[in-house]
């Protein structure tokens, strides 16, 4: 962890850092530490709400990148082991490609 990458000094800046990115180019380990980093250990009445918030939703992104990523990698083997066109196979084409749609690079 480098205590000088401003996503470690600010949890609004991590929050526009990762929201930025879609959601097969962001590294799980690095959101990770990301989230890890950021929580809050203190008293919760003395918890900026404002920061819990975008806490909350570094740990739901990291969630969702997670199960998506997960999910493409699963869809993937799956293709890969099937090698006829059979109803499987033409499912887990669909889904895997239309997450990369949804989560990608080139998703809007």
């Amino acid at each position: 962890m480098n205590d000088n990458n401003p996503i470690f000094n600010s949890v609004s800046v991590a929050l526009s850092h990762f929201r930025a990115i879609p959601v097969f180019d962001i590294n799980v380990d690095c959101l990770s530490d990301v989230v890890e980093h950021h929580r809050y250990d203190g008293h919760p009445d003395e918890e900026c709400n404002y920061e819990s918030c975008m806490r909350g939703d570094l740990e739901c992104l990291l969630d969702t990148v997670t199960m998506v990523q997960e999910r493409a990698e699963e869809l993937s083997i799956l293709m890969m082991e099937s090698m006829t066109w059979e109803a499987r196979y033409l499912a887990a084409h669909t889904e895997y490609h239309a997450l990369f749609e949804k989560y990608g690079s080139k998703s809007k």
